[in-house]
């Protein structure tokens, strides 16, 4: 059996092969739109109260709410004590996961280093809200698992955040 070898020294065959080596290689721009997509994904699910996966997150215990309109006077009638029509919107508009302050809803970010993505928060308490677990004084409390991020412990991605990656990916080598 014989063989022999033929180099090519196409111009434009060339410059393909030279934008899809770049491309393999370089994968920051793509990393970068896949961030963007992943922290607007992640920011609907505080919108929504619920996962990337679609699921409905726990409400709130009434500690929580009650906890909640003891911040803002006029929730409770001061004649009968009961809760007001204020307390009331109040309540009804208290979503889970959103605090006053709605640091762990705002702050969630991407950062590419390289050819490695990272999406996540800065807020010491993500990690139990989004997984859920024993937290409190003596881990008394029983965070329930409301997941936000699209992606879970092993690393699937959410069925939306896996179309949103593969549409940036197939734009990408195209």
């Amino acid at each position: 059996m014989s063989s022999f070898d033929v180099t090519i020294r196409d111009a434009a065959a060339q410059a393909v092969f030279d934008q899809l080596y770049k491309r393999a290689t370089d994968l920051r721009p793509a990393l970068l739109e896949i961030g963007e997509d992943l922290v607007a994904i992640t920011k609907s699910a505080f919108k929504t109260s619920t996962s990337p996966w679609g699921d409905r997150w726990a409400p709130n215990t009434e500690a929580t709410i009650l906890a909640h309109l003891a911040k803002f006077s006029g929730s409770y009638s001061k004649r009968t004590g009961r809760i007001t029509a204020a307390g009331s919107r109040r309540t009804i508009n208290k979503k889970p996961l959103i605090g006053e302050t709605r640091s762990l809803s705002t702050t969630i970010y991407s950062r590419v280093d390289g050819n490695t993505l990272t999406v996540g928060s800065p807020m010491l308490y993500a990690a139990i809200q989004h997984f859920g677990g024993r937290a409190g004084k003596g881990k008394k409390v029983e965070i329930p698992a409301r997941p936000f991020m699209p992606a879970d412990e092993s690393g699937s991605l959410a069925p939306v955040a896996q179309a949103a990656v593969m549409d940036v990916l197939e734009r990408y080598l195209k």
